[in-house]
């Protein structure tokens, strides 16, 4: 207990110090980039990952990744976003698509909940998930948890954030709740029209 108080009362003094810190708006500015705009990653295995966005012309972008295998280009991920970079729908391993409802609130500033629903599975069998998001001066730290069968709210990652001033991630690092790290980083230029 006296150590709790003591880390306490040191992060009050520590943050009273420092003063405000200025956060980063963690939302994309998909409407400030062209009708395209492709940026490139390379992630902790070595693969040179692309993400393109494609506008659709009704407040909605089609989100693809794709990556260099075995000197082919595979797309990885399709998802649909909104115009702060939330997705909407996306396509599962399977061919299976996935819908958030309301999205899955990854540029949601604070505490917020959705359902994961895989295919034709009715919204109530869905999986529910909760994810915190806390802006930093330079982007944003996400939580994910999801309620397990029990009702019981389970950790399953976390991944430290750093932005561009469009919002575009510049770098990611995950930390899964088994203990496995996943880290990509922006290592090519960005283009749009």
């Amino acid at each position: 207990m006296i150590r709790a108080t003591r880390a306490i009362f040191l992060a009050a003094v520590v943050v009273g110090l420092a003063g405000p810190v200025a956060a980063q708006d963690i939302r994309m500015q998909m409407t400030s980039v062209g009708a395209t705009h492709v940026l490139e990653f390379e992630n902790s295995s070595g693969l040179i990952i692309q993400q393109r966005l494609f506008a659709l012309g009704d407040g909605t972008w089609r989100e693809e990744r794709t990556e260099v295998q075995g000197g082919d280009v595979v797309v990885t991920d399709r998802m649909i976003t909104n115009a702060d970079g939330n997705v909407l729908q996306a396509d599962g391993p399977d061919g299976a698509i996935i819908r958030f409802i309301p999205h899955d609130c990854r540029r949601v500033e604070g505490t917020c909940e959705y359902v994961q629903i895989v295919g034709d599975q009715p919204e109530e069998l869905g999986t529910r998930l909760v994810r915190r998001n806390t802006p930093t001066e330079k982007g944003y730290i996400a939580e994910l948890a999801y309620f397990g069968p029990d009702g019981v709210l389970l950790p399953y990652l976390r991944s430290v954030v750093v932005l561009d001033d469009g919002g575009f991630v510049m770098r990611a690092d995950r930390t899964y709740s088994d203990g496995s790290r996943y880290s990509y980083w922006r290592v090519g230029p960005t283009t749009g029209s």
